[in-house]
């Protein structure tokens, strides 16, 4: 609910602000990092801290973290085998450090496979709480159950029922103006799995607006896996098929791995395939077949042709409507790779892939400006090839994709990784061509979710410095060559980061980064033309602390320069959970931005499986109370948040409130 206060010049309205808000504006933030510092290298770490949604947060752009969100509802709908997972793949799970799972994989190369995820606590660093939480993400398949899959049990079915009231919104009425979702898997064994997901937008007029679904056997009539319905494969480093729809660019993401997981249940309404997916291995081949039939919402001119993709997914006003399912893609491709196990690398393979797709679109696309698309796709038919490769040469992994179509350009992203026991190295170029497209891609890329147009290259090194302690620092740098929709002339930018985490004695953890980015722009279509650098600076400090599995505090202090504009943010974050599965989670926090250009982005934990990013402009504050309760082998939860923001004349005053519930049977 919004409402507006006019402001009084007789009664200040303004927000409080506690004196610490704004250390940064006394000149003392500076030696408050020194003082962090020195302290964390004169105390020596022995708890490791569960990182809260540390995969979302790590993402160099906000849209990343929105990725991650896809992978995780991969797992909790096929959990990760954790007896055969390397470091790496563990390392990404939110409530997991790299030094956690470095310690996983060296406790079951010592004493054997885990009989059960809670067997993890057993690990040095792994505690009640981290365990319980990686539950939905983990499983334990044993060497001599491999063999009995056959069997169509145990029986499960999940169901998750979650209504949202955003923010800002006036008069709700229930099935209207409240965002409904709902999210079902029913699944007996490992051979069969039925999954769907309904999706309502605020203001839409049907309670089941979206709906996605698919059916998966494996291990039948010859076949590996067979899907049904809705999937989005993803193969090589994902230029030609991603999981994701959004590009991930950032520490640790350069190296993609093709997945077996297709089954498609995410709530972005223009993600996925609608059709049929078959997998099946031949010793040391695995070839894929697979066709679709989808329709999707598309942009329309006054003609009524189709100029373009609507990913928005919503169907409010009439125009909006207009474009609900305007664009048909009928979609045939197939994929062979070979793979063989590397006895260097427990846990990975070497792989070679090939991909092949055509698809069809009715109507055909027409360019809606012949000077500022001038390079978007046009036309009817579009065949993509595709060869990726992930290998193991003489100590570094070696992996990359290059993908040609002759009516939608080139595109190639190839890179190499080098470990040891304390450094992790991780160098990768790009170069999207000015035509290049993929419909169902999405690459390493600063461009978002469109890859063309783009040559970059990206390094990054990370160093335990010891025990608890790392230090990770990259470099990216980019070019545009060719004309955008919204430049007339080539741009490019570089990006620069580091970024020290460190576990102090106890359970407190400590993390200082700073990130630094130039970019060309052009500020006025007036004839002139002409490239600016817009320069931009990222401070941040962050302490967690915690006592035992009941207590938790997070703190951030976050100030960034753009240009001439500034920003500062403030917020405390209290976890209290008093018993197993009841949590009470509060959050406060301060900002201060003086223009958008300034803008602080803050990640904040909603609902069960839910986050949200937010990105604040203005002055103002926030608090946020959120609350779960177990229910049976299910769980009931809520969230209500409060914002107020000052602006030159009017309070503005936004609430928000949601319910949730889980049931497993």
């Amino acid at each position: 609910m919004k409402e507006k206060v006019q402001r009084s010049g007789k009664r200040d309205r303004s927000p409080h602000f506690p004196p610490s808000c704004f250390i940064f504006h006394r000149g003392c933030f500076g030696l408050s990092l020194l003082l962090l510092i020195s302290c964390a290298f004169s105390c020596g770490p022995e708890a490791l801290f569960a990182q809260e949604a540390k995969t979302v947060e790590k993402a160099l752009d906000p849209e990343t973290g929105l990725a991650h969100l896809d992978w995780l509802a991969d797992l909790e709908a096929r959990p990760m085998d954790v007896n055969r997972a390397p470091a790496e793949a563990l390392s990404k799970l939110p409530n997991l450090s790299a030094d956690q799972a470095d310690r996983i994989v060296a406790w079951r190369t010592r004493h054997g496979p885990f009989r059960n995820v809670r067997e993890l606590g057993k690990v040095e660093g792994m505690d009640e709480e981290t365990v319980e939480r990686l539950k939905r993400y983990l499983m334990c398949a044993q060497p001599s159950s491999q063999e009995k899959t056959s069997a169509l049990r145990p029986i499960t079915l999940q169901c998750r029922l979650r209504l949202w009231c955003p923010d800002g919104k006036e008069g709700h009425r229930l099935f209207t103006g409240w965002k409904i979702y709902s999210r079902t898997s029913l699944s007996a064994g490992e051979r069969f799995r039925l999954g769907w997901v309904t999706d309502k937008d605020p203001e839409e007029a049907h309670a089941y607006d979206f709906v996605a679904g698919y059916a998966e056997l494996r291990d039948q009539w010859g076949f590996d896996q067979i899907v049904v319905g809705d999937f989005r494969p993803g193969f090589g480093q994902g230029l030609l098929f991603s999981r994701s729809a959004r590009s991930m660019d950032g520490l640790g993401l350069a190296r993609k791995r093709s997945t077996h997981e297709v089954g498609y249940r995410a709530s972005t309404e223009t993600g996925a395939l609608r059709g049929l997916f078959l997998r099946r291995t031949m010793g040391t081949l695995e070839a894929v077949l697979f066709g679709a039939r989808t329709r999707s919402d598309a942009l329309l001119n006054e003609a009524g042709e189709v100029t373009g993709f609507s990913l928005d997914g919503r169907h409010v006003t009439e125009t909006e409507k207009a474009r609900a399912d305007a664009l048909t893609e009928e979609l045939v491709g197939a994929r062979l790779q070979w793979h063989r196990a590397d006895e260097t690398h427990p846990g990975e393979r070497a792989k070679i892939g090939l991909t092949l797709a055509h698809s069809r679109f009715r109507p055909a696309l027409v360019r809606r400006d012949q000077e500022r698309n001038h390079f978007d796709f046009i036309g009817s038919q579009i065949e993509h090839l595709s060869v990726d490769w992930d290998l193991f040469l003489f100590g570094l992994n070696v992996f990359g994709e290059a993908v040609c179509s002759p009516q939608a350009g080139k595109g190639l992203v190839a890179g190499w990784i080098w470990k040891d026991g304390r450094f992790i190295l991780e160098s990768l170029i790009r170069a999207y061509g000015r035509k290049f497209r993929s419909f169902h891609g999405s690459g390493f890329a600063v461009s978002g979710r469109e890859n063309g147009n783009e040559i970059g290259t990206f390094h990054s090194v990370q160093w335990r410095i010891r025990r608890g302690s790392r230090l990770a620092l990259y470099f990216d740098q980019y070019r545009r060559p060719w004309r955008s929709y919204l430049s007339i002339l080539p741009t490019g930018g570089v990006r620069f980061g580091a970024e020290l985490r460190h576990h102090l004695a106890g359970s407190f953890e400590t993390l200082i980064r700073l990130r630094s980015s130039t970019r060309q722009t052009i500020p006025s279509s007036d004839g002139a033309y002409t490239l600016t650098e817009g320069h931009r600076r990222e401070l941040r400090w962050e302490g967690r602390w915690r006592s035992g599995s009941r207590f938790r505090l997070k703190s951030r202090v976050e100030h960034v320069w753009a240009d001439k504009e500034r920003g500062s943010l403030l917020f405390t974050d209290v976890r209290f959970s008093p018993r197993k599965g009841f949590v009470l989670d509060g959050r406060l926090t301060f900002f201060d931005v003086s223009a958008y250009q300034a803008r602080i982005y803050e990640f904040e934990t909603g609902l069960f499986g839910m986050f949200s990013i937010r990105n604040w402009s203005g002055r103002g504050r926030r608090w946020v109370l959120l609350m779960k309760v177990p229910a049976g082998k299910g769980a009931f939860s809520m969230k209500y948040s409060r914002t107020r923001r000052l602006n030159a004349e009017t309070e503005e005053i936004e609430s928000a409130f949601g319910m949730q519930m889980d049931v497993a049977l």
